[in-house]
């Protein structure tokens, strides 16, 4: 295992420090931090940073353990609004691609393995962030030995992407370990890790500061190799205080360097994506709940609104347990906190064993919140928890499968609150909640779909839409019977009596088209065309009698009964575990 170090500052919207003037806080260079898994860290001569005062800066250092898979000379990873610096090796300029080659996704060659992150945020008074970081790399494509160089390493804007280009190759299959610091700040953007602020009961503004890194922030916060597919491990050392993604393992201070902080150590988490790493910085306040014996439930929230935690803390250890018995699989971490922030970009986010709602989605006030809020909560809790297993546990290697992944937990996250509301029946509202709210949108000119190439960073935040959540929980639910191109395909058919044959027409339905609409209304589907007859009647055929090809405008059946029976084509749906809908797409044919 080799440790190679790179120095990396932050970029500051205040101004950029002079890295000549930083310096290495104590508690980042010394000799006390060890992990079972590499060696103690030694102090790292002639390499200095530290936190600015005013700036909101971070400083940080980082490792990565790597494993190497293919032979290599360069090592990429993800770094935003970050500049690099090495005292020997005269960096790059930075550069950007064109949209034409522009590639963002890492290459395959290296594998992170296991991160180890310090973080020290300053919340109050300016907003720094004094970081480190390593992560243990392994190596896919032959990397390089002992005596490692880096030649020259530069940033490219356009992909986020660090790259150091090594003077030898790293050896495949052997594992390295990457270790850079990092200057940074808390940003006012609710992305990567960002800062917040609230008034108290007494009218004082507190600070708080919180992550939320999915699709592509976490690279904001820390170096990292910020994909889905690349799962790592992760042990995160921030300052007393603050919430993390796994158990507290213990906090100390260590040989009196960090000046009276007190430093938390979370257990090493199981393998995941950088996505789903989260911590909060807060005096906020907790209650518990016994429902669960194996999994520690708590919901967190500011020090006057924590009666309103009360209903989320009754029904969300009961969804977790009814989705442990449901999938059969347990929930894998020994926590799970739930935790409403003033400031959040999303409804609620998944991150593993630390979930983020706002607000007005997980807390309950009896005395002022209607149905349709606590229906809210219910949903957003429910969906947040079934993600747990559907994106985390289970994840799409990339964001253009995204639909899979909100899709997924749409759908189980009805299960869900059926099982803590059961008189709310809340299978029976997914046709009225979901599937006409997707008609609707197919039925725009704007409408895409479900799987959509994501290759820049606007792009993939692109992706997180209506379509993505609620169609994709369509195609699911009718899995073999819907398509998942754009729009809602149009069938017509027109029955010729004398001749016993039917022609079937397809086009895609447009609520209101503009005057260049052409380029959207030329598609063409796989669809599934289903029949009953007066002397069968039989409305639960689900197996397709006949495809119309999506190279096809049209279809002919032939074989029809007598001109004095009626022909009905079918398409049946299952929108609950309990009954069978039939929806008639129309009367071909009647006895006259």
């Amino acid at each position: 295992m080799l440790l190679f170090v790179l120095l990396a500052l932050g970029h500051a919207t205040q101004g950029l420090p002079n890295v000549d003037d930083v310096t290495i806080p104590p508690w980042v260079t010394t000799t006390t931090w060890t992990y079972s898994y590499l060696d103690p860290l030694s102090p790292l001569c002639g390499q200095t940073s530290t936190f600015i005062n005013g700036n909101f800066s971070i400083v940080g250092y980082m490792e990565v353990d790597m494993e190497v898979l293919k032979p290599t000379s360069n090592i990429t990873l993800h770094i935003s609004d970050i500049i690099t610096k090495n005292d020997t090796v005269k960096t790059e300029a930075s550069r950007s691609l064109g949209p034409v080659d522009l590639d963002v996704q890492l290459p395959r060659s290296i594998k992170p393995l296991h991160y180890v992150v310090k973080l020290q945020p300053f919340i109050n008074g300016n907003f720094s962030i004094v970081g480190y970081m390593e992560v243990e790399m392994e190596v896919s494509d032959q990397a390089t030995s002992r005596g490692l160089r880096i030649k020259k390493h530069e940033y490219d804007h356009s992909r986020h992407f660090y790259i150091a280009h090594l003077r030898k190759e790293l050896q495949k299959g052997k594992r390295y370990i990457l270790s850079m610091e990092f200057l940074g700040y808390l940003n006012n953007k609710l992305h990567g890790f960002y800062r917040a602020t609230y008034k108290d009961v007494y009218g004082n503004i507190r600070n708080a500061a919180a992550t939320q890194f999915q699709p592509t922030a976490a690279r904001k916060a820390f170096p990292c190799f910020d994909e889905p597919a690349l799962k790592a491990t992760f042990e995160i050392s921030p300052r007393k205080g603050i919430l993390d993604d796994d158990p507290l393992q213990h906090a100390h201070c260590r040989n009196g360097a960090c000046e009276g902080w007190m430093w938390d150590r979370y257990e090493k988490s199981v393998p995941m994506s950088t996505y789903l790493v989260a911590f909060v910085v807060s005096d906020y306040v907790h209650i518990n709940s016994t429902e669960n014996d194996r999994v520690d439930f708590r919901v967190w929230a500011r020090q006057e609104t924590i009666d309103q935690a009360e209903y989320a803390n009754e029904i969300g250890p009961k969804i977790l347990c009814f989705f442990e018995d449901y999938f059969n699989l347990s929930y894998p971490l020994p926590k799970m906190d739930m935790i409403a922030l003033t400031d959040l970009s999303f409804g609620g986010m998944e991150n593993w064993g630390l979930i983020t709602f706002r607000e007005s989605f997980l807390l309950y006030d009896p005395q002022v919140s209607t149905p349709a809020d606590k229906a809210v909560i219910a949903n957003i809790l429910s969906h947040e928890l079934a993600h747990q297993w559907f994106g985390n546990l289970v994840t799409p290697k990339w964001w253009d499968d995204l639909w899979l992944n909100e899709g997924f937990a749409t759908y189980i996250s009805y299960l869900g609150v059926d099982h803590v509301e059961p008189t709310w029946k809340a299978m029976e509202e997914i046709v009225f909640e979901i599937v006409h709210r997707v008609f609707n949108l197919d039925s725009l000119e704007s409408s895409h779909r479900i799987n959509i190439p994501a290759s820049n960073p606007d792009e993939i935040f692109e992706v997180f839409d209506d379509i993505s959540y609620n169609k994709g929980r369509d195609c699911e639910d009718d899995h073999g019977h819907v398509d998942a191109a754009d729009g809602i395909p149009r069938r017509e058919g027109d029955k010729e009596p004398r001749r016993n044959l039917c022609y079937f027409d397809q086009e895609r339905f447009l609520l209101e088209g503009s005057a260049n609409s052409s380029s959207t209304t030329d598609y063409k589907w796989w669809v599934p065309l289903t029949f009953t007859t007066q002397s069968e009647a039989n409305f639960s055929q689900t197996q397709a009698s006949l495809w119309m090809k999506d190279s096809e405008d049209h279809v002919t059946v032939s074989s029809l009964p007598p001109k004095d029976q009626w022909v009905i084509s079918t398409c049946s749906r299952r929108p609950t575990t309990e009954s069978t809908t039939t929806t008639t797409t129309g009367i071909l044919s009647s006895s006259s």
